[in-house]
C-alpha cells in the first residue's frame, strides 16, 4: 500500500477518485491518497484525466484569450478545438500520465498538482500553445475567405448578367478551361503566360464577364475542386453542373 499526499485546493478532482483505485482522505491542503502498488498505473491515468480536463482546458483558454483578432466565441472556440485535437494524441501516447508515472514510481510521498502543472508540463504547455496558434490560423485563414467571397458575389451581383453563356470544361488532368459556346477559349495566350494561376485568371475572367450562366463539366476530375466550389459560392444560381461527359458541339438548345 502507497501513501501519497496530493496538495491541491481544487474539489473538483475528488470526481476523478474511484474506490477501485485508491481510498481517499480529504485534508485542510489537499487529499492523502491510499493506492495499491498494483493500481499505480490506473492512478496516474486517473491523474492525468483530471489534469487534461481542467488544468490543461484553463491554460488553453487563459493562452487562446490574448489573442485580439479573434471574438471571444471564437477563442472559446479555438481552445476547445485544440484540446480536442490534443485529447486524440493522448488515447495514443498520454504524456501526462507517462510523467506522473514516472514520479510515482520511485516511491514519491507527496506531489503539488499546480507545481507538476507548471514546471513539468513547460514542453507539453509549448507544443499546445503552437496547436491553439495553428487552429487560430485556419480559422481567420477561413473568415477572410469567407469575407473574400462575399466581395466578389457582391461586385457580380452590381453588373448585369451577360446573356451568353460560358462553360467551363475540366480535362482529364485536372485542369480548368474556360470556353465560350463555339468550344473556344475565352482566356488568350498572353494572358495565360503573364505567370499568374490558371484558376486565379479563370475567377478574375468570370467576375469580369459576370455570365448569366455557366455550365460546369467534367467536375469529378477537378484537381481543384475548392476554385469550383469558390465559383458556385460567388455566382450563386447561375452554376449548372453537368455529370455527364460532354464535347462539342452542342445542340442550339442546350444553352437555354
Amino acid at each position: 500500500m502507497r501513501c501519497i499526499k496530493l496538495l491541491s485546493e481544487d474539489k473538483e478532482l475528488t470526481r476523478y477518485f474511484t474506490c477501485k483505485v485508491c481510498r481517499v482522505d480529504e485534508e485542510h491542503n489537499g487529499f492523502m491518497c491510499y493506492v495499491e502498488r498494483e493500481n499505480i498505473e490506473s492512478f496516474c491515468e486517473m491523474l492525468s484525466d483530471y489534469i487534461w480536463n481542467n488544468q490543461i482546458k484553463k491554460f488553453l483558454c487563459s493562452y487562446t484569450r490574448k489573442n485580439v483578432l479573434l471574438t471571444a466565441e471564437e477563442n472559446m472556440e479555438i481552445a476547445a478545438k485544440a484540446l480536442s485535437i490534443a485529447m486524440g494524441i493522448k488515447d495514443g501516447c498520454d504524456v501526462i500520465k507517462e510523467k506522473l508515472y514516472e514520479i510515482f514510481v520511485q516511491k514519491c510521498q507527496w506531489m503539488s498538482l499546480e507545481g507538476f502543472v507548471r514546471f513539468r508540463l513547460r514542453e507539453l504547455k509549448k507544443d499546445l500553445c503552437s496547436l491553439a496558434d495553428l487552429c487560430a490560423d485556419e480559422l481567420i485563414a477561413k473568415r477572410e475567405y469567407e469575407d473574400f467571397i462575399e466581395l466578389l458575389k457582391s461586385f457580380v451581383e452590381l453588373q448585369k448578367p451577360s446573356k451568353e453563356p460560358v462553360y467551363i470544361k475540366v480535362e482529364r488532368d485536372g485542369t480548368h478551361k474556360l470556353l465560350d459556346t463555339k468550344g473556344k477559349e475565352i482566356l488568350s495566350p498572353e494572358e495565360k503566360s503573364a505567370g499568374i494561376a490558371p484558376d486565379d485568371l479563370l475567377l478574375s475572367a468570370l467576375v469580369s464577364c459576370s455570365p448569366g450562366k455557366i455550365f460546369l463539366f467534367n467536375e469529378k476530375y477537378s484537381k481543384n475542386p475548392q476554385i469550383l466550389d469558390t465559383i458556385k459560392s460567388i455566382f450563386t444560381g447561375r452554376v449548372f453542373s453537368v455529370s455527364e461527359e460532354f464535347s462539342f458541339p452542342a445542340s442550339p438548345g442546350f444553352w437555354q
